[in-house]
Parts: structure tokens; C-alpha cells; sequence
């Protein structure tokens, strides 16, 4: 009986070894995948929900996959960072694990990302808007020569895609189409915490190609 429960022990943990050096392998290669199609300019960190991986493996259905990025680039707009979860996701993992893509078919989702008042400063600069932004101690500063004084406090908010500033001096308005850092992203939210720019946003049902 004792050598029946050791040998029981070593296959669990070579079942485990394999589940856990699979499961880096998929994520790696999600990673890489979702880089490419996301155009973002740096790789996210990517992890595959659900245990035993190996069951979820051969099936391609996973409860949830978990991405999270710093300090990247989307649509052209500087993040600062990004958590994003999406449920029920199918996939056809072996296609991923060799590196020849697939479909991705998602359930929804939700998340939050980052934006710094220097990197919103720097996509307005991009689209030719004479502004700088600033985020601190949670309120929104707005500095332009539009503006009376020059500087003034800006409410913030979320508006059909947009991240929407306008002052409390003289009611200028300035906006930032804000980017598809995953397809089917709706935004809901803006809130300044500190020195930077929260947004919620909910992923909706999509499918999409890796």
C-alpha cells in the first residue's frame, strides 16, 4: 500500500509539472498572439484561468484569461497601466501553442486602465490640441492658451468613447477618443485618484483573430 501511494504521489506531481509548464507555454504564447492583433507596443502579462489546466486545455474553454500591462501604447495613447479580465473564453489552444493563431471567442468582461496627465497630454498633442494636462491629488488641471489664466481645474468624464475635460473656467472642452486596448471595450467611467486617470470599462461579447 505504501508503494502504491508514493507512486500515486510522483504521478500527481508529474501531472502537476505538466499542467504548470503547459500552462506557462499557452500563456507565452497568448501573450505574443494578443500583442500582434492588439497592436500594443509592449507584451502583456497574460494567465489562463481554471484547474486542472490540462482539462481546460483540451477542451480550448477557459473561465477567464487575465491580462495585465504597464507602460504601453494602444491606438496611438499612452497607458500607464491596464487590468483586463474576459470570461468564457474559447479558443483553439492548439493552434495558439503552435504559434499559427486562431479565433478567440469571448464571453465579456471587464477592467480598468490607467492614464498619466502626461500621456493624455501627449495624444492631445498628437491630434493638434494645445493643451496640457495635469492629474494631481485627484483633481484635473488643464493648462491652454484657450483659457482664461491659462490654467484651470477640469471636470472629467467618459462620453461615447471619449475622455471628455472640460474647465471650470469658461466651459472649454477638451476630448480623446480613447483606445480599443481589446475589441468590444465600452468605457463607463472616469475617476482621478492621485496622479492619475482611472477608467472602468466593460468588454462586451466578441470574437476576434489572434
Amino acid at each position: 500500500m505504501r508503494k502504491l501511494l508514493i507512486l500515486l504521489l510522483i504521478l500527481v506531481a508529474l501531472l502537476l509539472a505538466a499542467d504548470f509548464g503547459l500552462k506557462a507555454v499557452a500563456e507565452a504564447q497568448t501573450a505574443k498572439a494578443l500583442q500582434s492583433t492588439l497592436r500594443l507596443s509592449t507584451k502583456p502579462s497574460v494567465s489562463l484561468g481554471g484547474f486542472p489546466f490540462l482539462a481546460h486545455l483540451a477542451s480550448g474553454s477557459f473561465p477567464s484569461i487575465t491580462l495585465d500591462g504597464r507602460r504601453f501604447d494602444a491606438d496611438k495613447v499612452p497607458i500607464e497601466s491596464a487590468h483586463i479580465t474576459l470570461n468564457d473564453v474559447r479558443l483553439s489552444t492548439s493552434e495558439l501553442i503552435g504559434g499559427r493563431g486562431g479565433t478567440v471567442r469571448v464571453g465579456g468582461g471587464e477592467g480598468t486602465a490607467t492614464l498619466t496627465g502626461k500621456g493624455v497630454t501627449a495624444a492631445l498633442h498628437d491630434q493638434s490640441v494645445n493643451a496640457t494636462v495635469r492629474f494631481e491629488h485627484g483633481t484635473a488641471m488643464v493648462s491652454s492658451p484657450d483659457l482664461p489664466g491659462r490654467t484651470a481645474r477640469a471636470d472629467v468624464r467618459v462620453r461615447n468613447g471619449l475622455l471628455v475635460l472640460r474647465s471650470r473656467v469658461a466651459g472649454q472642452v477638451y476630448s480623446l477618443p480613447l483606445p480599443q486596448i481589446v475589441k468590444g471595450i465600452r468605457y463607463t467611467g472616469a475617476t482621478i485618484e492621485g496622479d492619475v486617470a482611472v477608467l472602468a470599462f466593460d468588454v462586451e461579447a466578441t470574437t476576434f483573430k489572434v
